[in-house]
């Protein structure tokens, strides 16, 4: 278990509150499009610290995972309904690759360059 059953707590509150926000309306077709956002990244990310739950993990764990998978898909849903082609962004495997290229950029890891020419010469 990745993830502290708290700290997944914690993390679905705060959905939930976004969730009842007053611009949100109480049927899925009308969660505002940047909801729809929070909802899968959010989903995703806390999917991703978990893990995979088995027989003797906690059963609030296992709950919280599949309330997590359930957004998730509702989220993805309503992204390739109103959207289709920018649902690929959306995938969870894209999203994670978004996460891994913002941890590689928040720790200076890459190169930088000054101007288009220097990128172009250092491709030959």
């Amino acid at each position: 278990m990745a993830v502290a059953l708290e700290e997944v707590q914690t993390h679905m509150r705060e959905i939930a509150s976004v969730l009842r926000e007053p611009r949100a309306s109480s049927t899925p077709s009308h969660i505002p499009d940047d909801l729809l956002g929070t909802i899968a990244r959010a989903s995703d990310r806390l999917l991703e610290e978990i893990g995979e739950v088995g027989p003797g993990d906690d059963l609030q764990l296992a709950v919280a995972r599949a309330l997590l998978e359930s957004m998730r898909v509702l989220a993805a849903g309503l992204i390739q309904e109103r959207y289709p082609d920018q649902a690929w962004f959306w995938t969870p495997e894209w999203q994670r690759r978004e996460r891994e290229a913002d941890a590689r950029i928040a720790a200076s890891l890459g190169t930088r360059y000054d101007s288009d020419a220097a990128f172009l010469a250092s491709l030959d």
